[in-house]
């Protein structure tokens, strides 16, 4: 860069006619400072640590690196756009220099690499990003969802969703069918495999990357519903109950409906039976269901602990908590410490009474 005297700069102006100067350092002189990708030698000179675009920020003299990394990491490019100097070309260890300064060094297409050069000492590379290397995206096996419960009829559901969610005190007897019950920690579906084993992934900086979200089912994708967690296991889809109770399919969602049924006034908790020969629920089944509920008062201890000896044939609620209702107490009374009532007289030495002395000021 060469500096003229100050009659030859001639100051701009912007949209508002305003004058816009240049800036000069105090001793009369831009001076630019060495910023990313540049260094400064014993003479003061700015010089370039690597190929790049000059760049200008501020005081900062930049080099920056012509790679563009895709936001997941799974893909990096070589940025090629029209230059003022297009007589400068990078070789192939230039830009093998290039990807390891930007820490990338998995998938890089080495093919690709020759190929641009050769391009570009040609005049012949037309293309604005070139990919350079390209990370391994994990895969999950492909193939049908299992279930491990008999998925209930939407009628049927809705039916059991109204049972439990009531406001009255439910009625078991609308439930005609025996409705089957899975305890926590209890696999409810898998993905079964059909061949394709599952791959593990790499972005192009080498670190793994996690399986994807989306499940591998040909036909449908199910989410996890309420009280219900999705997990990859080996590469398999599958889902697990959260709580004890009655799990359900609905609108692709896997669900698990919790067995208790609380009052709205928070004063009674049931547990609903809707089957003699159910699963019953452990102890731990039952305090995490009433962790769940966030029920802590009045747990009925010698009930929780075995649900089904204390239900008969007939009945299928079962008391599991309770609340104290509130008593009235007995009415308020003032007792005064003082004499407050008049005296008829005063009764004199003779047993007289004076009706004109009666204190009718107590002190």
């Amino acid at each position: 860069m060469e500096v003229r005297g100050d009659d030859e700069i001639l100051p701009g102006r912007d949209v508002f006619g305003k004058e816009i100067k240049t800036v000069f350092e105090d001793d009369g002189i831009w001076m630019f400072h060495a910023g990313d990708g540049v260094e400064m030698v014993e003479d003061g000179s700015l010089r370039a640590m690597s190929y790049g675009y000059v760049a200008t920020s501020k005081r900062d003299l930049k080099v920056i690196l012509p790679i563009w990394v895709s936001p997941d990491h799974m893909e990096a490019y070589y940025f090629n756009p029209p230059i003022l100097n297009g007589d400068f070309t990078p070789t192939i260890e230039m830009v093998t220099h290039l990807l390891a300064q930007a820490e990338i060094c998995f998938g890089v297409e080495k093919d690709a690499i020759a190929s641009m050069c050769h391009d570009m000492s040609q005049g012949n590379l037309r293309e604005s990003c070139v990919r350079l290397a390209r990370g391994k995206r994990p895969t999950l096996s492909k193939g049908e969802m299992s279930f491990k419960f008999e998925v209930l009829p939407l009628v049927h559901f809705e039916r059991l969703q109204n049972l439990l969610q009531s406001k009255n005190e439910p009625d078991v007897s609308v439930i005609k069918d025996d409705i089957q019950a899975v305890g926590a920690g209890q696999l409810l579906a898998e993905q079964v495999s059909e061949g394709g084993e599952s791959g593990k992934g790499r972005d192009v900086f080498g670190c793994p990357v996690a399986m994807p979200e989306t499940g591998g089912s040909r036909t449908k994708i199910y989410k996890a519903g309420q009280n219900v967690r999705r997990e990859v296991r080996e590469g398999q889809v599958v889902f697990v109950s959260e709580i004890y109770g009655y799990p359900c399919v609905l609108d692709q969602k896997i669900l698990v409906l919790s067995p208790i049924w609380l009052s709205p006034n928070r004063m009674i908790a049931y547990f609903v039976a809707l089957s003699q020969n159910q699963k019953w629920p452990s102890v731990e089944d039952m305090k995490g269901l009433l962790e769940h509920a966030h029920i802590h008062y009045g747990v009925q201890d010698k009930v929780v602990p075995n649900i089904k000896e204390n239900l008969d044939g007939t009945t299928q609620l079962c008391c599991v908590a309770k609340g104290d209702a509130p008593k009235a107490g007995m009415d308020g009374k003032v007792e005064l410490l003082f004499k407050h009532t008049l005296d008829p007289g005063k009764l004199g030495e003779g047993g007289k009474l004076d009706y004109r002395e009666r204190e009718g000021v107590p002190q």
